[in-house]
């Protein structure tokens, strides 16, 4: 009678008799345990997709286009640069282009900017922008925690169907002759079948006894098969080491005797008394958890607490700020060495200054809201341009399509951000003052020289003349 870790296979049935199995198992891959990946540089975009990233830089630019474009439409938009003059020759827009994408880019980043849209379609494109950016941040943060602070583990294979195509370069084998070996021999399934060409074309990879499997597993990258059994065994003691995948197959260990002996029937008797009343599961749990070193792996499993964030976290934050902020110092210094030349040539011409995983799925409501409005806000300013040059047109009696093709000339022309005032209002109020003004200066024209004479001191001079002579 033999009683050890001996597999029931029908080869060793045709030799001698077995109980009824006293504990079940199956072929499983010994592997060691996923390794955590190292943060990436730019982590901290990963809450979204590169979808959306994209979808969220065509929209900023969408948008500024749109500020840019309705603030030179609506007349509201256009001030007075100097309020002290009240008829202005000129008039300015402080949406310029760059302008435009500060203050995009200012909403983005919940900072704002000095800059307050004053006509109702610049006003409906900032209001649906500030919408669209305030639920797109708040899904970025709730996000961004658990991107930063939770470590994804990697792992090559992950079944059967990854180890056979060699997937991570994962080389494999088992014990040479064992139960094992044999299953993969004879079995009909395409992918076991593989293995089993692979183990026989590379004999270096297979090992005289199961240790040597396992301490393969340790050093270098492969994967050993074996029985499930002995893998949680050593899962227990060795704790760079796991389980990977489910069970290739289903057998038991049995304890082995001469055919037809008499006392089977009684072992197999006892063997299920001890199951029901769970006395094997007890010794299971004695042997392979408690004793001989069992269960050293059982506390490392549980890693409770926040970690702090290291430098390899937030290494891409740190990066944004400082190329920002050597790219501001090298700007500041092209800006200074370009004023210093136009100082020196007296080149009073201004130089031209250069502007520099959620899915989309989750997020298309927000693009759409962002669209209508800004949809919405264009028709307004339309409407409310082609009205603006219709009555300036029938106020100053001229053509409506002459005014309007002037109109879209300018805008067409996408530089300035001041214009000409074509039809100032200054008929009557010019000549009056303009005659309270003439009589102002004529009355201080006046010399000393044009003054009427004061007669009353040559009076007195000739009546003490005549006093004298009497």
């Amino acid at each position: 009678m033999g009683i050890t870790d001996l597999t029931m296979t029908s080869e060793r049935e045709s030799g001698v008799d077995f109980t009824i199995p006293f504990m079940n198992l199956g072929i499983a891959i010994l592997f060691r345990k996923p390794m955590k990946e190292p943060p990436k540089l730019f982590s901290f975009m990963s809450p979204f997709s590169g979808e959306v990233w994209l979808w969220l830089g065509l929209g900023y630019m969408g948008v500024s286009i749109s500020m840019f474009v309705l603030g030179r439409m609506s007349p509201a938009e256009w001030d007075n640069p100097y309020p002290c003059i009240e008829e202005p020759t000129e008039l300015e827009n402080q949406f310029s282009f760059a302008n435009c994408l500060w203050f995009s880019i200012g909403a983005l980043l919940q900072q704002g900017s000095e800059l307050a849209p004053k006509a109702f379609s610049t006003r409906a494109v900032a209001a649906s922008w500030w919408f669209f950016t305030l639920i797109l941040v708040s899904s970025y943060t709730a996000n961004l925690a658990a991107f930063l602070t939770v470590e994804s583990l990697v792992t090559p294979i992950n079944d059967a169907d990854d180890l056979s195509k060699n997937k991570g370069g994962v080389n494999y084998g088992a014990k040479t002759g064992g139960s094992t070996f044999t299953f993969f021999k004879d079995a009909k399934y395409p992918t076991y079948q593989k293995m089993y060409e692979f183990m026989k074309d590379n004999p270096e990879f297979m090992t005289n006894s199961n240790q040597e499997g396992v301490d393969r597993v340790e050093n270098s990258n492969y994967a050993f098969l074996m029985e499930s059994t002995t893998i949680e065994y050593i899962t227990e003691r060795r704790c760079t080491l796991t389980q990977v995948g489910a069970l290739l197959d289903e057998k038991g260990y049995g304890i082995a005797m001469r055919k037809n002996w008499p006392y089977r029937d009684v072992l197999s008797q006892a063997i299920l008394e001890l199951q029901e009343q769970g006395v094997l599961t007890k010794m299971k749990t004695k042997w392979w958890k408690e004793k001989r070193g069992g269960g050293a792996c059982s506390d490392s499993d549980d890693d409770s607490g926040a970690l702090a964030l290291e430098i390899s976290n937030l290494g891409g934050v740190y990066l944004v700020m400082f190329v920002g902020a050597f790219f501001g110092i090298f700007v500041s210094l092209l800006e200074m060495l370009l004023g210093v030349k136009d100082r020196s040539s007296e080149n009073k011409e201004e130089p031209d200054s250069d502007a520099s995983s959620l899915g989309f799925a989750n997020l298309g409501g927000v693009y759409l809201v962002m669209f209508v409005g800004s949809c919405f806000a264009s028709v307004y300013g339309l409407i409310n341009g082609l009205l603006s040059v219709f009555w300036t047109a029938r106020e100053n009696k001229v053509n409506f399509k002459d005014e309007l093709l002037d109109e879209l000339r300018f805008i067409v022309q996408c530089s300035g951000n001041t214009k000409a005032v074509k039809y100032p209002k200054n008929s009557g109020s010019d000549s009056h003052s303009h005659s309270r003004g003439s009589s102002k200066s004529k009355g201080s024209s006046l010399s000393v020289d044009s003054l009427p004479e004061d007669h009353s001191v040559a009076e007195v001079q000739v009546v003490k003349e005549k006093r004298g002579k009497k």
